[in-house]
């Protein structure tokens, strides 16, 4: 019977200390994840944070005046020069687009989404968008014929205009221009 206890005993403090390891065990897993996850966040806010030192960079060498906004944003401005603030919003889909609403009239402009807007029929290849403020910006002008850069000229913007951009590509800027929306090519 002695030997009976003594071998509960002996199984009872086993087990016991397995469970205590298993514990220790499992918060030591613990940790490790909300180490890995802190870390990863960390290395994901630095790649954003490097990512966006990287876009203001390079657009600070093209304009003087801008805003960047993210796809999902939709920017609020007066693009027609009719003192009436309009809104555009990025479509990201199938064949993606800039829908511009017009504050006055609540017309919307549609650009992209499949139909042919200068020499582009959807904006799939954006990475990122703003406003531009400048009074004016520049223009990659091509041989019609061969399709070879000319080179690029000075552009007057009458109005608050939005620019499009594929992060180290480039792309270009949408303004008004009589009664319509205009691309002015900015990449090579």
């Amino acid at each position: 019977m002695k030997k009976l206890f003594v071998s509960i005993l002996i199984a009872q403090f086993l087990w016991s200390c397995g469970q205590q390891n298993k514990e220790k065990i499992e918060q030591s897993e613990n940790k490790v994840k909300q180490s890995t996850i802190s870390t990863t966040l960390k290395e994901e806010t630095d790649s954003l944070s490097e990512l966006m030192n990287f876009r203001k960079e390079s657009l600070d060498s093209e304009y003087k005046d801008y805003q960047i906004y993210n796809l999902n944003e939709i920017i609020s401005e007066d693009f027609n020069g009719d003192g009436v603030i309009d809104k555009a919003e990025f479509k990201k889909q199938k064949n993606s687009g800039i829908i511009i609403t017009d504050g006055k009239t609540h017309i919307e402009t549609r650009l992209g989404f499949g139909k042919k807007f200068a020499h582009m029929t959807d904006f799939d290849w954006v990475s990122f968008w703003g406003i531009l403020k400048d009074k004016t910006t520049f223009e990659i002008t091509f041989d019609n014929k061969t399709g070879d850069i000319l080179g690029d000229s000075i552009v007057t913007l009458k109005y608050k205009s939005i620019f499009v951009i594929e992060d180290e590509v480039g792309g270009g800027v949408i303004t008004y221009e009589n009664n319509s929306y205009k691309w002015i090519h900015q990449s090579d």
